[in-house]
């Protein structure tokens, strides 16, 4: 819960592309923020 909003982010992927995964879920959250 960000500032009374739930924020769900639905993907798929695999162990392989894990690290870069986060890195773009992390990214898009901090452009919500912005």
């Amino acid at each position: 819960v960000r500032n009374g909003q739930v924020v769900l982010l639905l993907a798929g992927g695999d162990k392989d592309s894990h690290a870069k995964d986060i890195q773009k879920a992390t990214a898009l959250l901090e452009e919500l923020e912005s």
